[in-house]
Protein backbone atom coordinates (compact mmCIF):
# COMPACT_ATOMS: atom_id res chain seq x y z
CA UNK A 1 0.00 0.00 0.00
CA UNK A 2 1.44 3.41 -0.92
CA UNK A 3 2.11 5.76 1.98
CA UNK A 4 -0.46 8.21 0.55
CA UNK A 5 -3.15 5.51 0.78
CA UNK A 6 -2.11 4.63 4.34
CA UNK A 7 -2.37 8.32 5.29
CA UNK A 8 -5.82 8.58 3.67
CA UNK A 9 -6.99 5.47 5.54
CA UNK A 10 -5.60 6.84 8.80
CA UNK A 11 -7.38 10.18 8.33
CA UNK A 12 -10.65 8.50 7.38
CA UNK A 13 -10.56 6.39 10.54
CA UNK A 14 -10.09 9.45 12.72
CA UNK A 15 -12.36 9.39 15.70
CA UNK A 16 -11.68 5.77 16.49
CA UNK A 17 -9.26 4.92 19.27
CA UNK A 18 -5.71 5.47 17.99
CA UNK A 19 -4.78 1.77 18.17
CA UNK A 20 -7.66 0.99 15.79
CA UNK A 21 -6.48 3.72 13.43
CA UNK A 22 -2.95 2.32 13.38
CA UNK A 23 -4.23 -1.20 12.76
CA UNK A 24 -6.31 0.11 9.83
CA UNK A 25 -3.65 2.29 8.23
CA UNK A 26 -0.53 0.17 8.53
CA UNK A 27 -1.30 -3.53 7.96
CA UNK A 28 -0.32 -3.66 4.31
CA UNK A 29 2.90 -1.74 4.92
CA UNK A 30 4.20 -3.50 8.00
CA UNK A 31 2.95 -6.21 10.32
CA UNK A 32 2.80 -4.92 13.88
CA UNK A 33 2.46 -6.85 17.10
CA UNK A 34 0.11 -5.60 19.81
CA UNK A 35 3.06 -4.34 21.88
CA UNK A 36 4.39 -2.36 18.92
CA UNK A 37 0.99 -0.72 18.39
CA UNK A 38 0.83 0.14 22.10
CA UNK A 39 4.29 1.68 21.87
CA UNK A 40 3.25 3.77 18.85
CA UNK A 41 0.13 4.92 20.68
CA UNK A 42 2.21 5.96 23.71
CA UNK A 43 4.72 7.84 21.58
CA UNK A 44 1.96 9.54 19.57
CA UNK A 45 0.11 10.52 22.75
CA UNK A 46 3.28 12.01 24.23
CA UNK A 47 3.88 14.00 21.04
CA UNK A 48 0.29 15.29 21.03
CA UNK A 49 0.76 16.74 24.51
CA UNK A 50 3.51 18.94 23.05
CA UNK A 51 1.61 20.01 19.91
CA UNK A 52 -1.16 22.54 19.45
CA UNK A 53 -4.14 20.65 18.01
CA UNK A 54 -5.21 21.36 14.44
CA UNK A 55 -8.70 22.79 14.16
CA UNK A 56 -10.40 23.50 10.86
CA UNK A 57 -10.39 27.32 10.51
CA UNK A 58 -14.19 27.58 10.53
CA UNK A 59 -14.68 25.63 13.76
CA UNK A 60 -14.19 28.24 16.55
CA UNK A 61 -16.61 30.77 15.04
CA UNK A 62 -19.13 28.07 14.16
CA UNK A 63 -19.07 26.59 17.68
CA UNK A 64 -19.66 30.04 19.16
CA UNK A 65 -22.46 30.65 16.61
CA UNK A 66 -24.13 27.39 17.64
CA UNK A 67 -23.94 28.39 21.30
CA UNK A 68 -25.36 31.86 20.55
CA UNK A 69 -28.22 30.21 18.64
CA UNK A 70 -29.17 28.23 21.74
CA UNK A 71 -27.75 24.84 20.81
CA UNK A 72 -26.40 22.76 23.68
CA UNK A 73 -23.15 21.07 22.74
CA UNK A 74 -21.36 17.90 23.73
CA UNK A 75 -18.33 16.08 22.37
CA UNK A 76 -17.94 12.36 21.84
CA UNK A 77 -14.34 11.53 20.97
CA UNK A 78 -12.28 8.44 20.29
CA UNK A 79 -9.30 10.16 21.94
CA UNK A 80 -8.56 9.53 25.62
CA UNK A 81 -10.44 11.83 27.97
CA UNK A 82 -7.36 13.76 29.09
CA UNK A 83 -6.45 14.52 25.44
CA UNK A 84 -9.96 15.85 24.78
CA UNK A 85 -9.58 18.22 27.74
CA UNK A 86 -6.10 19.32 26.61
CA UNK A 87 -7.31 19.95 23.04
CA UNK A 88 -10.27 22.00 24.25
CA UNK A 89 -8.06 24.08 26.50
CA UNK A 90 -5.42 24.69 23.81
CA UNK A 91 -8.02 25.67 21.21
CA UNK A 92 -9.89 27.98 23.58
CA UNK A 93 -13.13 26.03 23.11
CA UNK A 94 -13.34 24.44 26.56
CA UNK A 95 -16.17 26.68 27.74
CA UNK A 96 -18.34 25.86 24.71
CA UNK A 97 -19.32 22.31 25.59
CA UNK A 98 -21.53 21.18 28.43
CA UNK A 99 -20.01 17.74 28.21
CA UNK A 100 -16.77 16.55 26.62
CA UNK A 101 -16.26 12.79 26.64
CA UNK A 102 -13.14 10.93 25.66
CA UNK A 103 -12.80 7.19 25.17
CA UNK A 104 -11.61 4.68 27.75
CA UNK A 105 -11.60 1.32 25.97
CA UNK A 106 -11.58 -0.47 29.33
CA UNK A 107 -14.98 1.00 30.25
CA UNK A 108 -17.84 0.12 27.90
CA UNK A 109 -19.92 3.24 28.60
CA UNK A 110 -16.91 5.47 27.91
CA UNK A 111 -16.65 4.82 24.19
CA UNK A 112 -17.39 7.14 21.33
CA UNK A 113 -20.88 6.51 20.06
CA UNK A 114 -23.44 4.46 21.94
CA UNK A 115 -21.75 4.63 25.35
CA UNK A 116 -21.24 8.36 25.13
CA UNK A 117 -24.70 8.92 23.63
CA UNK A 118 -26.22 7.34 26.72
CA UNK A 119 -24.24 9.68 29.00
CA UNK A 120 -25.04 12.74 26.87
CA UNK A 121 -28.74 11.84 26.81
CA UNK A 122 -28.77 11.54 30.60
CA UNK A 123 -26.86 14.81 31.02
CA UNK A 124 -29.49 16.63 28.94
CA UNK A 125 -32.34 14.76 30.68
CA UNK A 126 -33.75 13.35 27.43
CA UNK A 127 -35.57 10.10 26.77
CA UNK A 128 -34.05 7.88 24.10
CA UNK A 129 -36.75 8.94 21.63
CA UNK A 130 -36.29 12.65 22.37
CA UNK A 131 -32.52 12.34 22.07
CA UNK A 132 -32.80 10.71 18.65
CA UNK A 133 -35.30 13.36 17.55
CA UNK A 134 -33.41 16.39 18.92
CA UNK A 135 -29.73 15.51 18.59
CA UNK A 136 -27.44 15.60 15.60
CA UNK A 137 -23.87 14.44 15.28
CA UNK A 138 -21.40 16.42 13.22
CA UNK A 139 -18.25 14.62 12.18
CA UNK A 140 -15.68 14.54 9.43
CA UNK A 141 -15.08 10.82 8.95
CA UNK A 142 -17.03 7.78 7.78
CA UNK A 143 -16.70 6.35 11.30
CA UNK A 144 -18.48 9.42 12.70
CA UNK A 145 -21.35 8.93 10.24
CA UNK A 146 -21.63 5.23 11.07
CA UNK A 147 -21.88 5.79 14.81
CA UNK A 148 -24.38 8.62 14.33
CA UNK A 149 -26.59 6.30 12.27
CA UNK A 150 -26.20 3.45 14.78
CA UNK A 151 -27.37 5.87 17.46
CA UNK A 152 -30.36 6.94 15.39
CA UNK A 153 -29.07 10.51 15.06
CA UNK A 154 -29.04 12.93 12.18
CA UNK A 155 -25.56 12.46 10.68
CA UNK A 156 -23.95 15.66 9.39
CA UNK A 157 -20.69 15.11 7.55
CA UNK A 158 -18.21 17.95 7.35
CA UNK A 159 -15.93 17.59 4.35
CA UNK A 160 -12.31 17.69 5.33
CA UNK A 161 -10.04 14.66 5.28
CA UNK A 162 -12.82 12.70 3.60
CA UNK A 163 -14.96 13.72 0.67
CA UNK A 164 -18.71 13.82 0.11
CA UNK A 165 -18.89 10.37 -1.46
CA UNK A 166 -17.16 8.67 1.47
CA UNK A 167 -19.33 10.47 4.01
CA UNK A 168 -22.60 9.74 2.18
CA UNK A 169 -21.63 6.10 1.66
CA UNK A 170 -21.05 5.84 5.42
CA UNK A 171 -24.51 7.28 6.18
CA UNK A 172 -24.30 11.09 6.18
CA UNK A 173 -27.76 12.63 5.89
CA UNK A 174 -26.26 16.04 5.11
CA UNK A 175 -22.77 16.98 3.93
CA UNK A 176 -21.41 20.45 4.58
CA UNK A 177 -18.28 22.24 3.43
CA UNK A 178 -17.95 24.42 6.53
CA UNK A 179 -19.17 23.99 10.07
CA UNK A 180 -20.74 27.43 9.81
CA UNK A 181 -23.45 25.82 7.63
CA UNK A 182 -24.72 23.73 10.56
CA UNK A 183 -26.90 26.42 12.12
CA UNK A 184 -28.84 26.90 8.88
CA UNK A 185 -29.13 23.12 8.38
CA UNK A 186 -30.56 22.62 11.88
CA UNK A 187 -33.06 25.51 11.95
CA UNK A 188 -36.55 24.13 12.16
Amino acid sequence: MPVSEALRRYRCTAGQPLAAQIREALPAIIALEKEQIESLVSRFTAAIRETRPMVFPDVPAAIRQLMASGFRLAITSGAPDYLVKIKLKLTGLGDCFELALGTDTDRQHMTKGTGHFRLIRRHFHLSSADFRRQAAMVGDTPYDMQIAKRGGLLAIGRRGWCGTEELVHAGADIVIESLTEVVDQLKV
